[in-house]
């Protein structure tokens, strides 16, 4: 099942009721901050949470409203114990170039940038959330040609961790 999370809503239904077509535990499309948009999917299936970065004319280069994105996705991903593992992959043959440095020189241009110090900020605090996610963690990168690179990530065992 494909989704996108975007205004509370989830495959056209909303709260309880997308929760349980979906089989997630309860509150994964109720609530604030579930303004994911376009940009970020997200596939819930048999106990494995899928993010597709959806942004392919700009290689998926992240903006902030992804990176929150991300992080609203992160949130719930972490309050649902029957998720076992995490996909992060990106549409149109990217994962992701980074950062959207034009919103960056935007910013400089414009003569704030503390938008690009809050960007910097919330991509980095993302990047350290996916390293300490507590259950495992898959990157699909598609190269150039027919390579395609996948990245495992388990966490470190711990008496807490208890999904792993």
């Amino acid at each position: 099942m494909l989704e996108k999370m975007t205004e509370g809503h989830v495959s056209g239904q909303k709260g309880a009721e997308a929760d349980r077509l979906a089989g997630r535990a309860p509150g994964w499309a109720d609530g604030a901050g579930d303004a994911a948009g376009p940009e970020v999917l997200c596939r819930i299936e048999r106990g494995v949470a899928t993010l597709t970065l959806a942004r392919p004319a700009a290689r998926n280069a992240l903006t902030i409203g992804m990176i929150e994105a991300l992080h609203a996705a992160l949130d719930r991903i972490e309050a649902d114990p029957t998720l076992r593992l995490v996909v992060l992959r990106g549409e149109g043959g990217h994962l992701c170039a980074g950062a959207d440095v034009k919103a960056f020189l935007r910013a400089v241009q414009a003569g704030t940038p503390e938008e690009a110090d809050h960007f910097l900020a919330r991509e980095y605090a993302l990047d350290l959330r996916l390293a300490r996610l507590p259950i495992p963690l898959v990157t699909i990168a598609d190269g150039k040609g027919s390579r395609r690179t996948l990245t495992w990530r388990a966490p470190q065992p711990s008496p807490s961790n208890r999904r792993f």
